[in-house]
């Protein structure tokens, strides 16, 4: 179909460290996985953690350098495109999606600790701006 899109924006939490390294011709390369939580909120008002999805990122150039100072738990926005990477592993063939970041932000909220596994319960919507 023509103008179709692969264009990924997510949030989630580094679940390791990046493991960053030189290739080639000195291009760095960061790899991580994120966790991507989802809560809702039940009938009798209280929050219900669902299941968490995980996702692997890569990062290029510049943006591995920026994911190098992010560790496990940092809560990261990420824009990119989803890649699918194929390989053969004892005959059988494989495959696995991830994403290739375009753009790569740590989210930091001032008086917050960022690095919290568990992030608690999103706020009543009611009052919001948008």
């Amino acid at each position: 179909m023509k103008n179709d899109t692969n264009d990924i924006r997510v949030t989630g939490r580094l679940t390791g460290n990046p493991e960053v390294k030189t290739v080639g011709n000195d291009k760095r390369i960061a790899e991580f996985s994120i966790a991507i939580n989802k809560s809702r909120k039940t009938a009798s008002g209280e929050y219900e953690q669902g299941e968490p999805v995980y996702i692997d990122v890569v990062c290029w150039g510049y943006l591995a350098d920026r994911a190098d100072a992010l560790e496990k738990g940092s809560q990261v926005l990420i824009e990119g495109s989803l890649q699918l990477d194929r390989w053969e592993k004892e005959g059988q063939k494989m495959s696995k999606h991830k994403i290739k970041a375009w753009k790569l932000f740590e989210i930091r909220i001032p008086g917050y600790d960022n690095k919290v596994e568990d992030s608690p319960a999103p706020a009543d919507d009611d009052g919001m701006p948008f």
